[in-house]
């Protein structure tokens, strides 16, 4: 559970400046982070592998004294690999535009937006914000306290910078994020501002058209953020809204940390919505970032909460499911106490996966620290397919009649957006052959989550020859077969994702009412080769059942836990946990509402270390059948 460190000897005054944002991620492996290194230059860190090791390079030497950036997928729609990059530099006295392609590991052209700046010597007073419009437009701005500040627009991806109505006020301490409007008009912005000398906090609309700004007020009484980074906000791409999280006194008994839902949809009158508190009257606490899970719209937000403030604080967080609505329980993210006082800007994460894996800035150490125990994978989605018209008669056998979706517990609605390949199997088109629309991976499953590969497994087994287990990849997923010939169960096995888990699969397992014919997820002892099987199993004399099997080795049955006679259908959702003292075995026909099978104590005949798929043959009379199952979903959670 021990914090990893991703960089060290960072700047000295990383939390004035601002001086870290990412990680922003390709999928649940490709990420990258900016940052300011001790030498006060421009630089970034790389991982392939879910940030397990890391590869740090300077960008330019320099004198950095803020910077900002937006990544292309933070932008609804866009499926860019940019990292859009400002900065302030006082060498140069100029404020800076690159981007950083997390894909080619590589920089574009440095441009230099606006020159002649005064920046400002306190490392508090300079600040710098950028975003990507829906439109495709870049927005950046910045402000040197006392002295000077400007708003620019590029139209042709940072190349050229044109200056535009200033967002600030003043020349003063403020603060401000930029984002995407979701206005009919695409390049409209919207700002998340904070006035430091009213303690307002407010969100500005731009309007490109008219190259002016509207201002609408939040709250009043928001203190203390130009030191600490007491406010952020994330795009939900779902509807485009902005949501907002702010302390309205960090470090004080009266801090409450507040959150709205803003419709950034009218230049004149967005729609402000004040959603649940994540704390009230909270002392020794501050700074905040937003996450989101945009396949799921969860909302993560995460703090430091003291102990006492900037010497014994720790990353912790809540997840909201409901819009922030509400929000769940307090969770540790970092692995103990101690002097952080920052939290790098993160990117949202949507089809392509990512991983909740927030930074923090160690001040006395001036290191940045992650958690790799307690980070949070999140997969892609399944690839979308559309497949021929003859299975029109799934969904409307009527010949000729008017094209129509269907609707599916409310969550399948019109016909334009394609929809996941066990869905499209499923529900099948409609009569013009147009694909029933079905947001990714909403059934049978709340999401379909690509499985690992065959090769993230291990073999247990096997056979050889004519007795061995054969698989395939398929287009989500992979199948495993085992001969008629064969005997024992075979399994795939790996890892339990943590002390207490969670694993769903949707399986297809064609078992028939044969003994022992059966298929479907497994624990297993690795130092015993001890196997607890949880599936659909045939039965020559009852038929198909439900059943939880314990074998002291592949091949060797020792008793049931439970068998019971259960009509087995083409597709099924088993789930099998581990939680508190308990092993558990559930399952769903819908995918959302699951009936535990079995329970006991996860002590009970064996103490398992993996968990994994299997298959048994049919060992009664003739003729004898292949059992095959497919696995179309997987999805591992660590409940730790």
């Amino acid at each position: 559970m021990a914090d990893t460190a991703i960089a060290t000897n960072v700047t000295t005054t990383l939390r004035n400046k601002r001086g870290v944002t990412g990680p922003y991620w390709l999928s649940d492996q490709i990420g990258a982070w900016l940052y300011i290194n001790s030498s006060n230059d421009l630089s970034t860190i790389r991982t392939e592998d879910g940030g397990s090791s890391r590869s740090a390079a300077t960008y330019e030497a320099g004198s950095v004294a803020t910077l900002s950036s937006w990544f292309d997928r933070d932008t609804p729609g866009n499926t860019g690999t940019l990292i859009h990059v400002v900065w302030i530099d006082d060498d140069t006295d100029a404020f800076h535009y690159n981007s950083f392609d997390i894909q080619a590991n590589s920089w574009g052209t440095e441009r230099t937006v606006a020159s002649s700046l005064t920046v400002n010597g306190g490392t508090e007073n300079n600040r710098a914000a950028i975003t990507r419009t829906a439109g495709g437009d870049l927005i950046a701005a910045f402000v040197c306290s006392s002295t000077n500040s400007g708003t620019y627009r590029s139209t042709d991806g940072g190349a050229n910078w044109s200056s535009i109505a200033n967002v600030f006020e003043s020349n003063t301490r403020d603060t401000l994020q930029l984002f995407p409007a979701a206005t009919v008009a695409n390049e409209d912005a919207a700002a998340l501002f904070h006035d430091n000398s009213a303690d307002e906090l407010s969100v500005k609309m731009y309007d490109q058209s008219a190259n002016s700004w509207t201002e609408t007020v939040l709250s009043t009484g928001i203190a203390n953020l130009a030191q600490y980074d007491g406010m952020d906000g994330a795009v939900r791409h779902s509807d485009g809204h902005l949501l907002v999280a702010a302390h309205t006194n960090i470090n004080n008994v009266a801090d409450d940390l507040v959150t709205w839902d803003i419709a950034v949809d009218s230049i004149a009158s967005p729609t402000v919505t004040s959603t649940a508190n994540i704390y009230t009257n909270q002392d020794e606490s501050g700074e905040v970032r937003l996450f989101l899970d945009q396949q799921r719209d969860e909302v993560y937000a995460i703090y430091l909460k003291g102990g006492t403030w900037e010497s014994s604080v720790t990353p912790v967080y809540h997840v909201s499911a409901n819009g922030m609505t509400s929000w769940g329980a307090e969770q540790t993210y970092g692995a103990g106490a101690g002097a952080f006082e920052h939290i790098g800007r993160t990117g949202t994460v949507g089809d392509d996966g990512g991983r909740f894996q927030p930074t923090f800035y160690d001040s006395p150490n001036d290191d940045l620290w992650t958690n790799l125990d307690n980070d949070l994978a999140i997969a892609a989605c399944a690839t979308s397919i559309s497949f021929p018209a003859q299975v029109d008669s799934f969904v409307n056998p009527t010949a000729n009649a008017t094209p129509q979706a269907t609707n599916h517990a409310g969550q399948h609605a019109n016909a334009n957006d394609s929809i996941t390949a066990i869905e499209q199997f499923l529900l099948g088109r409609d009569t013009a052959g147009a694909a029933v629309t079905v947001p990714a991976g909403r059934w049978p499953l709340a999401r379909i989550v690509p499985p690992p590969a065959i090769g993230d497994f291990t073999w247990v087994n096997k056979g050889t020859g004519a007795d061995e287990t054969l698989t395939s990849e398929l287009f989500s997923g992979f199948s495993m077969r085992r001969g008629s010939t064969s005997s024992g169960n075979s399994a795939l096995v790996r890892s339990l994702p943590g002390t207490d888990y969670t694993v769903t699969a949707l399986i297809s397992a064609p078992v028939l009412p044969r003994s022992w014919m059966g298929a479907g997820l497994c624990w297993r002892e690795s130092s015993s080769g001890k196997l607890v099987t949880f599936g659909p199993f045939g039965d020559g004399t009852n038929g198909t059942g439900l059943a939880v099997k314990k074998y002291t080795a592949p091949s060797t049955w020792s008793a049931d836990y439970i068998w019971e006679k259960f009509p087995v259908g083409p597709y099924m959702v088993l789930q099998i946990q581990k939680s508190g003292a308990n092993r558990i075995a559930s399952f769903s026909l819908d995918g959302h509402n699951f009936v535990t099978w079995h329970s006991v104590s996860n002590t009970d005949f064996m103490t398992p270390d993996q968990i994994g798929v299997f298959v048994q043959p049919q060992q009664d009379v003739t003729p004898k059948f292949d059992v095959s199952v497919a696995v179309l979903s997987w999805e591992e959670v660590d409940d730790s």
